[in-house]
């Protein structure tokens, strides 16, 4: 995690977003972009596609209060909704897919030694 993660103050970013709005913008993008680019490579393309949604959401709001209340709906869906984080983690462990051969096992009878 790079040290502007761990180092993430609320109160100076809201400071900067009340003195120069643009620059927090800027900084609250970059600052997203890095989070996706330290996950997995095999989850960066969802997450891209969650900071859409949730970018969209935020454009299409007509207050900050409405994409709030919208982007807590989309959390609470992905957590708690159909097929959600939820109830994957609720869920039995599933099959594998892989069809595993058969075979006969053969039993053999010990020897001894002194035979």
């Amino acid at each position: 995690m790079s040290k502007q993660l761990q180092k993430l103050d609320f109160d100076s970013w809201l400071n900067l977003s009340r003195k120069d709005p643009d620059h927090f913008e800027i900084q609250r993008q970059n600052l997203i972009a890095e989070a996706i680019a330290q996950a997995p490579k095999d989850r960066q393309k969802r997450l891209h596609g969650l900071q859409w949604r949730i970018e969209q959401m935020r454009r299409r709001a007509k207050t900050p209060m409405a994409a709030c209340i919208s982007i807590s709906d989309l959390m609470w869906d992905v957590f708690a909704g159909e097929n959600g984080l939820q109830s994957m983690l609720n869920a039995p462990p599933k099959k594998p897919d892989v069809i595993r051969p058969r075979a006969d096992i053969l039993l053999f009878q010990r020897k001894d030694k002194d035979t």
